[in-house]
């Protein structure tokens, strides 16, 4: 994380959520931020998800070091983001048009367009991108 002073440090990052939604959109978390960087210097990239509570899982993910890897510049329209966020969660172009009330011919021109923007092929090839990318 860039600090105040405008050097990068590590920070260790937890996240509770305490507010979602019917459809189970989070609208509300608790972050707490604290500085590791005395601790250590080097990037594991590991994320770890534990369940607290009543849930008992958890996941362990690495990711790759992506110091060196340049992001394409992709630039999505505010529209776009949103129908490639329902796309990520498994949506149909017929669900999309219902949910934002708008023309089913609208959300498949937007299809085109990201993936036309995003050099996909197929709808599960731009998910991954886009979260590897960081689009949504």
């Amino acid at each position: 994380m860039k600090t105040g002073k405008g050097n990068y440090e590590m920070f260790h990052h937890q996240a509770l959520h305490t507010l979602k939604d019917k459809n189970g959109r989070l609208h509300q978390s608790v972050n707490i931020h604290t500085n590791i960087h005395h601790i250590t210097q080097k990037n594991p990239y590991t994320v770890l998800v534990v369940g607290i509570g009543e849930r008992n899982d958890f996941h362990q993910m690495q990711y790759r070091n992506n110091e060196n890897i340049e992001l394409p510049h992709v630039q999505l329209t505010k529209r776009e983001t949103e129908i490639l966020s329902l796309l990520a969660l498994g949506k149909s172009s017929r669900q999309i048009s219902e949910m934002l009330d708008i023309s089913y011919h609208t959300i498949t021109t937007h299809r085109k367009n990201i993936l036309a923007k995003t050099n996909c092929n197929k709808v599960s090839e731009l998910v991954k991108k886009a979260f590897e990318w960081a689009l949504i």
